[in-house]
């Protein structure tokens, strides 16, 4: 099988997927293959490979692109990461399980000496420098999607508390039992898959709106001046955010049973896989 993500830019959450698989598929990934496995991401839209026999639908998402297409003949889909998924596709919602991210939690030692009181992890198009320097001048650690998945990984499990814009932070985050708060700085955020992920793990929260910090300013005395309001309104919502101390957590049961249920869908994959 050729496995399929979202590969043209280093993010956190795609860059995962060949780490991340090798662990729950027993079947070799290869380029040259007239079955598609497309995994972890918001992949189902009409960007997704047309020219395969077969195609493995295992946790991913729906989103972005021109339109989200209906079910196809030659899909087979095992799970989906949330009910709003299923919807969009037209199946039913039984495949709605979770992100499969979520089992970082089995994946990754929970770190139980944290020594970050609080990170912060921007979505991938709204990283920057400039966003970095502005989130460390509050004394908060800054995770930055497009670093290695590792060095990701090691910062938030060393968290207390993480807020983020990345769904693959949050998603990360509770899978590591780390405090959450979500976050929108960019037009290019998805509420709906952010609802999709919440609505499955059961979480009631909404996307809490900072300014958007760019990565350059306007290069006039108008630009600058609305930089430097940007600036102070974004550092005054984060220590709100601090202050008011509303992070967020999934219940432990919930988390064990999505666990299971994604366990479940890749071992019978797995023996299907074994049998042909």
């Amino acid at each position: 099988m050729k496995l399929f993500y979202f590969n043209k830019v280093h993010n956190f959450g795609d860059s995962i997927n060949p780490w991340f698989w090798k662990h729950y598929i027993n079947s070799p990934f290869q380029e040259s293959s007239g079955e598609l496995f497309v995994g972890i991401g918001t992949l189902l839209n009409n960007r997704l490979p047309e020219n395969y026999a077969t195609v493995h639908i295992m946790g991913s998402g729906a989103g972005y692109g021109e339109f989200v297409p209906r079910c196809r003949d030659n899909w087979q889909v095992h799970c989906v990461r949330g009910p709003l998924t299923a919807d969009a596709l037209g199946i039913d919602r039984k495949y709605a399980i979770t992100d499969p991210a979520i089992l970082f939690n089995e994946l990754v030692p929970l770190n139980t000496c944290k020594d970050i009181p609080c990170a912060f992890m921007p979505h991938i198009g709204i990283d920057s420098p400039r966003l970095k320097t502005l989130v460390e001048q509050l004394g908060i650690v800054y995770v930055s999607p497009g670093e290695p998945p590792q060095q990701v990984v090691e910062l938030v499990n060393r968290s207390e508390r993480l807020i983020c814009s990345a769904m693959h932070g949050a998603i990360l985050a509770d899978a590591l039992r780390v405090p959450w708060y979500p976050v929108t700085n960019s037009p290019v955020i998805l509420h709906f898959k952010w609802q999709d992920w919440f609505e499955s793990m059961n979480i009631d929260a909404e996307l809490h709106r900072i300014p958007i910090i760019w990565s350059q300013a306007q290069n006039d005395v108008l630009g600058w001046i609305k930089a430097g309001m940007k600036e102070y309104l974004f550092s005054r919502e984060i220590r709100k955010i601090l202050t008011q101390n509303r992070f967020i957590l999934s219940k432990n049961d919930m988390l064990e049973q999505r666990k299971m249920e994604l366990k479940s869908v890749f071992e019978r994959f797995n023996r299907r896989e074994n049998r042909s």
